[in-house]
């Protein structure tokens, strides 16, 4: 009797001790899941913002050519088609190559009020447009300090956009136009949507490689 009981302690003593880790497997089970949710958040969330930064990078883009527009209508100059030596005052100008053919002579023309307007108009639009964009922006509230450290420099070069336009909005009301004034404000606003765009595409770039770890 007392061998059968021995026998029967040894069998049943792996169960017993099986009994902690079973019970532990739901609570590890959940733990799995709960980490699952989260990564499907982040990565939600991550996909979200990058959607919006690519909105704020098209609209940057955008803005930028409607600037080059008018520095190029500030810097018009008269030219002179010169496919033979020719003499423009006393100056000899000699034969000019191919594919142009032509060279700037004298002073920038005074830029043309329609185009002045319709400029001042687009960038006053595409400004209005970004700003709206950048409101679904997180500033600083990502986890990556990295990638929060962008997002704060890329509001504050937004608000610095904001300030330059409204200057060149004065510059560009009429009925005299600086070219010179008009083009130092532009050439401002042109270098501060090169460094916004990349702080938006070194964003992306984070971004894109968060998501590829959440997949």
């Amino acid at each position: 009797m007392t061998k059968l009981i021995s026998l029967i302690s040894l069998f049943l003593l792996p169960i017993v001790n099986a009994g902690p880790a079973l019970s532990a497997q739901p609570t590890s089970l959940a733990s799995v899941q709960s980490e699952t949710i989260q990564n499907q958040d982040n990565k939600t969330n991550d996909e979200s913002l990058q959607l919006a930064l690519k909105n704020v990078s098209a609209s940057a883009h955008h803005l930028q050519q409607t600037v080059h527009e008018i520095i190029f209508e500030i810097t018009r100059q008269e030219e002179v088609v010169v496919g033979q030596p020719n003499v423009v005052g006393s100056t000899v100008i000699p034969a000019i190559p191919a594919p142009t053919g032509a060279i700037a002579v004298g002073g920038y023309f005074p830029p043309r009020e329609k185009y002045m307007r319709h400029f001042a108009q687009q960038a006053h639009d595409l400004l209005v447009m970004l700003s709206e964009e950048s409101l679904s922006l997180p500033f600083g509230s990502e986890s990556d300090n990295n990638l929060s450290a962008n997002l704060i420099n890329i509001k504050n070069s937004l608000n610095n956009l904001r300030s330059q336009n409204d200057e060149l909005q004065k510059l560009m009301a009429g009925p005299t136009y600086s070219n010179l004034l008009i083009g130092k404000q532009a050439l401002s606003m042109s270098d501060e949507l090169d460094k916004l765009k990349k702080l938006l595409k070194d964003s992306e770039s984070r971004l894109h490689k968060d998501i590829k770890q959440l997949k």
